[in-house]
């Protein structure tokens, strides 16, 4: 369970995901006012939307739910399908991936582009629409088949006691739907918990690189802070989004994030995962007929042409492998880089298919909350 209602919670939601000392201090220490946690919005939403459940009901229009955490969520600063544009444009860029051709990538272009097409058909209601919240919904079960290596059907289910059926009405009440007779243990195989552990390592991976990156300014005025993360001077960072025009902010965003944050996500999480593989020796994770990727293999040098684009023809893959069943690709076949690409691209996809209310937000709860020591009133 995610705990983002207060600073203290944050940070020890931080600490639970296995993130650094830095990172965690940037929520817990007293003197972090100053310390900066949002770019287009604070990072809190964006950990919702990379590990958030999918709450919205399908074939439904009710996406309105409670903020949980400490902070306002204003869309009127930023554009979601902006933001959207930009990542596929960025993703579709010549020699900025590693592997553009590989099957995880193919499926986050192929249900970007059928999201872009509802918002297109739906024009100025789009974001109400039943088509396009259907089609983000199904853009958020297959990357979940990427990020846990199970089918939607061998998950657990949400429960909705007290929503769909009656406790009171015994006839409703036996009638249940097929997801609810889902297997509900937590039960997970070699395959699925080392695609968790992966997962992990790219996910602390890239909030701690967020956090650096944007108070970037700070830590080199502190000579005792220490990260990882060493920009370029010439890559782009996150004070160009500050400069930029709001119609340019989410391209800004998506540049520094392909530019910047995912080349230091995927050489720290590899190492992580390299260290826990050599303390760790398990079987190979591979399936029969499948061809393994290693794990050296996921980082290889970037094309000199990084400016030029791809053409739209080049993915033309709509009607290729509609159904990928990325569940059954082996862990070794999901890289590092494919991870990060779906948890930003599941981010994007969960916040434009749930929202908040803008002016609501937790507040933090007294110390007597839950507290059973007798009040009188006089």
């Amino acid at each position: 369970m995610l705990n983002l209602s207060n600073r203290i919670e944050i940070s020890e939601t931080l600490g639970l995901i296995g993130c650094n000392t830095n990172t965690v201090n940037y929520f817990a220490r007293e003197d972090t006012q100053n310390k900066r946690v949002a770019h287009l919005f604070p990072i809190a939403f964006e950990i919702i939307g990379m590990l958030g459940r999918t709450l919205h009901i399908d074939h439904s229009v009710f996406r309105c739910l409670p903020n949980p955490t400490m902070y306002f969520w204003n869309t009127k600063t930023f554009s979601l399908p902006k933001l959207l544009d930009a990542y596929l444009k960025e993703s579709n860029k010549r020699g900025v991936l590693n592997n553009q051709d590989s099957r995880v990538m193919q499926a986050i272009r192929r249900h970007g582009r059928r999201v872009q097409l509802q918002m297109r058909n739906a024009g100025s209601n789009g974001r109400s629409s039943f088509m396009l919240l259907d089609t983000l919904h199904h853009a958020l079960d297959v990357m979940d088949e990427v990020l846990t290596g199970k089918a939607k059907e061998q998950r657990p289910p949400l429960p909705r006691q007290g929503t769909t059926y009656s406790n009171q009405n015994p006839a409703l009440s036996a009638k249940k739907k097929p997801d609810e007779q889902r297997p509900t243990n937590a039960t997970e195989d070699q395959n699925e918990t080392t695609r968790r552990q992966k997962v992990t390592d790219v996910l602390r991976s890239h909030i701690q690189e967020v956090l650096y990156g944007l108070n970037e300014k700070v830590n080199e005025k502190d000579a005792e802070a220490q990260s990882p993360v060493q920009f370029d001077s010439n890559t782009a960072r996150f004070e160009d989004i500050d400069s930029a025009a709001p119609e340019d902010k989410q391209a800004k965003l998506m540049e520094v994030y392909f530019q910047a944050i995912r080349n230091k996500v995927i050489g720290t999480a590899l190492r992580s995962t390299k260290r826990r593989e050599s303390l760790t020796p398990m079987l190979p994770l591979a399936t029969p007929g499948s061809q393994k990727r290693t794990a050296g293999q996921t980082i290889v040098e970037a094309s000199e042409d990084g400016d030029e684009e791809d053409g739209e023809d080049e993915d033309e893959d709509d009607d290729v492998a509609e159904e990928d069943e990325l569940w059954k690709l082996p862990t070794d076949d999901v890289s590092h880089e494919d991870i990060w690409c779906t948890l930003v691209f599941r981010m994007i996809c969960w916040l434009m298919l749930h929202d908040f209310n803008k002016n609501d937000k937790q507040i933090s709860k007294s110390e007597l909350r839950g507290s059973r020591l007798p009040i009188y009133i006089a």
